[in-house]
């Protein structure tokens, strides 16, 4: 049973844990107090340096006065910042001999706070972190005020670019890191990994490890899943109760909704609908539709079907008392009921339907040739 568009969407709402920080090929927006401004590593930006040691080597432009001499290897060039009274200091971005590491991205971020006089890089590398995953670590230099030297790594994330620049925007008390220190490891990624190869009690272990609230709360529901289906409903319970003991600490409705939808869909899928449900009012009123049609397409997974026919009855009822009466949220029950195949239920449901734009829809997906029970 395919699980419905809306359904999806709904349940991808906090998997921004999968996508990747693009590369800044734009000059980011200015605001009142802080500068963000992107500049290239080649191309016109850069002139071919004077010194003669340095063949092949270009000066490129900064900002504050500052600028960057490159040379060597394009992909894992050595990079030296020379300040406005021409002194020059290597930034050791990273250990270019790093296995994991493949290149530099040509374009880079210059974060100026004007109020305070700092101004930070950020330069943005492609590095292999594991199969799947596709994006660029964050490196932040700290040029002004001194010592330069690298100042903040961030892997791959959902929030990785808000992150770096918050880095960047604050450079001046941050302590300096060596070379060892900038690779942060994935544990989403490890996660997964480990729980692809059945091994759960590790699993649990590299959640304690994740910080980021999306990525905690997609494994916290898939190791819960991987408990079900070994059986230990028990086991899967105790922790998605402990997932919901953090979620309910997050004091953003938002931060809340994405945590909670997990706990919800796990609850439901081990059998504890009484308590997915009770969780429903937590969630705002335009998004408790779509959580009771959740919780009805997780019971049908379980082939709980009375369990199901229960939930969409409870959901027509809810509609039918509603002002006004949203006919598509009984077109979303009549196709939720009919990708299940009760179909007597979504005739029932198609027939309290008013909008004959929205019964059609219903009707549409019901064939006419199914048995009657």
């Amino acid at each position: 049973m395919r699980l419905p568009r809306y359904l999806l969407l709904l349940l991808l709402l906090s998997c921004v844990a999968a996508e990747c920080l693009g590369q800044p090929k734009k000059t980011p927006a200015k605001d009142e107090w802080r500068d963000l401004i992107s500049t290239s590593l080649s191309g016109d930006s850069c002139k071919p340096a004077d010194n003669p040691h340095g063949l092949g080597a270009r000066i490129c432009e900064g900002r504050g006065g500052y600028s960057l001499l490159i040379k060597g290897d394009e992909k894992k060039p050595e990079i030296f910042l020379i300040s406005p009274d021409g002194q020059k200091s290597e930034i050791e971005y990273w250990d270019t001999t790093d296995p994991r590491y493949e290149e530099i991205d040509p374009f880079v971020l210059w974060v100026v706070n004007k109020p305070n006089k700092t101004i930070a890089l950020n330069f943005y590398l492609r590095i292999d972190v594991g199969p799947g995953w596709n994006g660029s670590y964050s490196v932040i230099a700290r040029v002004n005020p001194g010592p330069v030297c690298i100042v903040g790594s961030v892997r791959p994330g959902s929030t990785a670019a808000g992150e770096s620049v918050g880095i960047a925007s604050f450079p001046e008390n941050r302590p300096c890191l060596s070379l060892n220190e900038l690779f942060q490891e994935n544990w989403f990624w490890t996660a997964q990994l480990l729980l692809s190869e059945g091994k759960i009690e590790e699993t649990e272990a590299a959640l304690a490890k994740i910080k980021e609230l999306s990525e905690r709360f997609i494994i916290y529901k898939a190791i819960a899943s991987a408990k079900v289906k070994t059986g230990d409903r028990d086991g899967a319970h105790r922790l998605l109760r402990t997932a919901r003991a953090e979620a309910l600490k997050e004091p953003r409705v938002l931060d809340l909704e994405y945590s909670l939808i997990h706990v919800t869909a796990g609850l439901t899928e081990a059998g504890f609908d009484d308590e997915a449900k009770a969780d429903i009012k937590l969630f705002r009123d335009q998004d408790q539709h779509r959580m009771r049609l959740m919780i009805a397409w997780y019971q049908g997974e379980r082939k709980d079907f009375d369990a199901a026919k229960a939930t969409y009855r409870e959901i027509i009822q809810l509609t039918m008392n509603s002002w006004p009466r949203r006919d598509e949220h009984l077109q979303d029950v009549c196709q939720g009921q009919a990708q299940m195949q009760l179909y007597d239920e979504a005739r029932k449901t198609a027939a309290l339907i008013i909008h004959p734009d929205f019964r059609r829809l219903c009707e549409d997906h019901i064939p006419r040739d199914a048995s009657r029970p």
